[in-house]
C-alpha cells in the first residue's frame, strides 16, 4: 500500500475522532484541544514529579534550544537569499539537456 494512502487514512480518522468528541461532548473532562492538537487532561500524573528538582536546568536547556533554532532559521533564510542573489548575478552556462539546441 502506498504511504500516502496510509497518511490520508490516519488524517481522516483523526478528523472524524475530533468531530465526534466536539459534537457529542463525550470525554469532555478528559480530552481537550489546543489548536489542531488533541491532548489528554489528567491530574493524577505523578511520574513527572521526579523532574521537579531539575526544572531550572531543563528550562535553561529549553531556552537554549529555542534560541539556537531561531538563529539557525535566520541564518538559513539569509543563506537562501544570498544564494538566490548570486544565482541571478552569475548565471551558469547551460549544460546537458538545458542547452538551447537540446530543448526541442
Amino acid at each position: 500500500m502506498d504511504w500516502t494512502l496510509i497518511v490520508a487514512f490516519l488524517i481522516v480518522t483523526y478528523i472524524l475522532a475530533v468531530a465526534y468528541v466536539r459534537k457529542t461532548g463525550r470525554f469532555g473532562d478528559h480530552i481537550g484541544f489546543y489548536g489542531p492538537i488533541m491532548m489528554i487532561r489528567t491530574t493524577k500524573v505523578r511520574i513527572f514529579d521526579i523532574f521537579v528538582p531539575y526544572s531550572r536546568v531543563l528550562r535553561a536547556y529549553g531556552t537554549f534550544g529555542v534560541v539556537m533554532v531561531v538563529i539557525a532559521a535566520v541564518l538559513m533564510t539569509l543563506l537562501l537569499v544570498l544564494s538566490f542573489r548570486l544565482t541571478l548575478l552569475v548565471q551558469p552556462e547551460p549544460t546537458g539537456i538545458y542547452k538551447p539546441q537540446n530543448i526541442l
